[in-house]
C-alpha cells in the first residue's frame, strides 16, 4: 500500500512572532498531537516554516506577490496508509482531539487553514 501524504498551510496568530509559533509548535502542539492520537500519529511531521527577509515579517520571496503568502508554516504529514490516515482523523474528530484543537487555537488562525490530500510524489533527482 503506498503512503498517504496530507499538506497543511498553517497561519500565526498576529499576536505571535514568526520565532516564538515555530517554538510553539515544535517544542508544545507536535508533544501534543502525539500523545492525543498515539500510533494514529504519521510516520513523519515535517514542518517547514517561512523563510523571512532580514529583520522583518516579510516572507522571503523570489517570484510572486508576497501580499499572497498568508501562511507561515509548510506541514507535510505522512501516513503509513490510507487506513492510517483515516485512525488519526478519527482521534482527531473525536475526544482525542479536543486538546490537539485548544492548543492550535494558541498559535493558529483557524480559519485561515488549509489541509489537502496529495498524490504520490513525483521526484527529480541530478
Amino acid at each position: 500500500m503506498p503512503p498517504y501524504t496530507i499538506l497543511s498551510l498553517e497561519t500565526r496568530l498576529p499576536t505571535l512572532t514568526p520565532t516564538a509559533f515555530a517554538s510553539y509548535y515544535d517544542n508544545t502542539h507536535v508533544p501534543i498531537i502525539k500523545s492525543a492520537v498515539g500510533s494514529a500519529f504519521p510516520v513523519s511531521h515535517a514542518r517547514y516554516y517561512i523563510k523571512r527577509e532580514p529583520d522583518t515579517t516579510s516572507p522571503l520571496v523570489f517570484i510572486g506577490d508576497p501580499g499572497k503568502v498568508d501562511y507561515d508554516a509548510v506541514v507535510v504529514m505522512t501516513f503509513e496508509s490510507e487506513e492510517h490516515m483515516g485512525e488519526f482523523q478519527s482521534k482527531y474528530a473525536g475526544e482525542e482531539g479536543r486538546v490537539i484543537k485548544e492548543s492550535a487555537e494558541k498559535f493558529i488562525v483557524a480559519s485561515e487553514l488549509v489541509v489537502v490530500g496529495l498524490e504520490e510524489g513525483r521526484v527529480t533527482y541530478a
